[in-house]
């Protein structure tokens, strides 16, 4: 689908969009933090991200190529 020339603004606004939302998820639910009613949202993004980190050098970076 072409969006014509609101196609970049509209990304950009997408893009910003998730930014936000990733950031306001990952706030605690209620106050005073306990361990029952922590966001672990951060821990389970930087397991993926090692995760990810791994993968590209121990197996995408020698096969993954740009044609």
């Amino acid at each position: 689908m072409n969006l014509g020339t609101w196609g970049v603004a509209l990304n950009w606004i997408a893009v910003g969009w998730m930014v936000l939302m990733s950031i306001v998820l990952m706030f605690p639910q209620y106050l005073p933090v306990t361990a029952a009613y922590m966001n672990y949202t951060i821990f389970v993004l930087f397991g993926v991200a090692v995760v990810y980190t791994m993968n590209w050098y121990l197996y995408a970076r020698t096969r993954y190529h740009v044609s």
